[in-house]
């Protein structure tokens, strides 16, 4: 060859510092070898192109600047193959299934904040799409606790577990209104969940319940009977020190054991049983 841009053999390079045998002259020309430019219609997603289905022609979904066109969408792979485009069908009023532009919804337009999202994509949180061609439901926060049917009446069956007005979690009721969080009962629709430990009912996995959450009266801000402590059924007033009832016991707390050497139905100290049940050494008296 007989220039730099003849050894390269095609105008899609740039120059930078390379080197090779000028076949002409034997001599040794600097040239150029860098990477290929961003070449739109080669076929190959680079740069800031939104799309390269390997041709500059217009009408065809990529632009001869290679831009998706307004109505039409694109799958890309960047630096892959070439750009596959169809007819954006996000707005017909029917969920296409067919990969790569598959719909999770369609709800007859490209508008976004609605329920399903512009390209159809998406549905939003707490919101029902389920019916092609019609308006999304906001359904999770409306204060009622939805049970939608699916087929042959909508595209697919939607049940919340609970409402408590909010798309908040961590208060009893996810932001999605598809769970009850733990710890939590949640009978009212539109109002706050309750914790289950402290409303005073005895309930699976309970201990005890003494009507708070309030640790250190026998029954923990966990429902779970303290150390040195006894409970009797549920709701206020149903804790009291094992030390004091004139029984002297030997109980497991939950792999902690608690023993008495003593119990002499009070918790006064200086009568031989000290307030925590524990023997006492009296100082012997003469007469």
């Amino acid at each position: 060859p007989g220039s730099c841009d003849q050894a390269i053999g095609t105008a899609d390079y740039n120059i930078a510092h390379a080197t090779y045998v000028n076949l002409e002259t034997k001599n040794v020309d600097f040239c150029n070898l860098e990477a290929p430019r961003l070449t739109c219609g080669n076929g190959i997603l680079d740069g800031v192109e939104e799309c390269d289905d390997g041709n500059k022609v217009n009408g065809d979904g990529c632009s001869s600047t290679c831009t998706i066109e307004g109505g039409w969408m694109c799958s890309n792979t960047p630096f892959a193959t070439r750009s596959l485009c169809q007819k954006n069908e996000c707005d017909d009023s029917y969920i296409n299934t067919a990969a790569p532009f598959s719909e999770a919804c369609d709800d007859g337009n490209f508008i976004g904040g609605d329920g399903c999202s512009k390209d159809c994509k998406t549905i939003q949180t707490g919101w029902y799409c389920g019916r092609p061609g019609k308006a999304c439901t906001h359904v999770c926060s409306n204060s009622l606790v939805d049970n939608i049917p699916g087929p042959p009446y909508n595209l697919y069956q939607y049940t919340e577990a609970c409402d408590d007005g909010n798309t908040a979690s961590g208060d009893g009721c996810t932001g999605d209104c598809m769970t009850i969080e733990t710890g939590y009962e949640c009978p009212t629709p539109g109002v706050l969940c309750n914790k289950i430990c402290s409303n005073g009912v005895g309930n699976t996995g309970e201990q005890c319940d003494d009507g708070n959450a309030v640790s250190g009266d026998g029954c923990s801000s966990s429902c779970v009977i303290e150390v040195g402590y006894k409970c009797v059924g549920f709701g206020a007033g149903t804790c009291y020190k094992a030390c004091g009832d004139n029984i002297k016991d030997s109980l497991n707390y939950g792999g902690t054991p608690y023993n008495e050497a003593c119990d002499d139905g009070n918790n006064v100290g200086g009568d031989g049983c000290d307030s925590n049940c524990n023997l006492e050494t009296l100082p012997r008296t003469y007469t």
